[in-house]
Formats: C-alpha cells, structure tokens, sequence
C-alpha cells in the first residue's frame, strides 16, 4: 500500500534526521568548550560528552523501533499505550540514572555513562512495550517474519530523503 511505503518512509527520514542532530551535538558541543576559561575543565568536560554520545549511537535502533511503533498505534487512534510506554520509559530512566549515576544498590559508579546506559535501556522498555502493545492493541496489523525481504524501491525511496539530509 503507497501510504504505508509514505508512512515507513517518513519514518525512517525522521531516525536520519535524529542521527545527525547527534552528530552535529558533538561538533556544537566542541564549540561550546572552545569558551570556557579553564583548559582542564573543557577537556574533561569533552571527554565526557564524546563518551556520552558515543554510547547513545546504540540506542538509535530501540528509539527509531519505540517511534515506528508508537506511531502506528497513534496513527489507529490508540494514544494511551504509547504514552505509558513513555512514562515507564522515563521512569526506568530516572530510576536507573540514580543508580548507575552514583553507583547505589551495589552497582559501580559510572557518572555519564551511567546517565547514557539509564538512557538507552529506558529506549529499550519503551521499544518493547510499544511492541506489545501492537501486538495486543492493533488488530489491523499483523506483524510476522514471514515475508520480511528488503524492498529495492523502498530503500531507494529512505535513500532519497535521508542522504540529502545528512549532506545539508
């Protein structure tokens, strides 16, 4: 169907989009040290955000799967289990950005990459919640492996829209 290929399309155009504010969050961040006074604290403070950022590039499939299938419960009407999905993702986020931030409950502490790891796991919770509730809730798709081949028109059409992003 031509407006599910649109729908997936825009989608994936938005996970391109997404990956180079990442990006470009880096190279901003490194102007924004070059200002401050103290050469040691900007350092540390670099090394930090390119550790943080370099780690949250693994969340990028559990976001973009967390959006697709948020989306298409959105897109049925169905508003309510998306945003669970999101609160229980902030809350496992906050949850384990205390513990893993200062190393409570037995764990180490890990500082920003904690904050980084909290992060990416609350993705991954609200990836897989956002999962079922597709699977329980949408009953006008049925996701299954069988049949799932890459499409040569599709990803010319993901391609179009997304390379011309990332060279802007």
């Amino acid at each position: 169907d031509t407006s599910d290929r649109e729908r997936y399309a825009a989608q994936q155009a938005k996970v391109q989009i997404y990956s180079r504010q990442l990006t470009e969050t880096r190279e901003l961040l490194t102007r924004l040290e070059g200002s401050q006074t103290d050469a040691a604290e900007a350092t540390a403070s670099l090394a930090f955000s390119h550790e943080y950022t370099r780690i949250m590039l693994w969340g990028m499939i559990p976001f973009a799967l967390s959006q697709c299938y948020s989306g298409t419960l959105r897109e049925i009407g169905k508003t309510a289990p998306p945003m669970v999905a999101s609160l229980v993702a902030v809350f496992v986020n906050m949850s384990l950005n205390y513990v893993l931030i200062f190393g409570k409950l037995g764990f180490p502490a890990l500082g920003v990459k904690g904050a980084a790891i909290a992060t990416i796991v609350g993705q991954c919770v609200a990836s897989l919640l956002a999962l079922y509730f597709n699977i329980k809730c949408n009953h006008d798709i049925h996701l299954s492996w069988k049949g799932l081949r890459p499409q040569g028109d599709i990803i010319k059409g993901i391609y179009s829209v997304g390379v011309p992003s990332i060279v802007m």
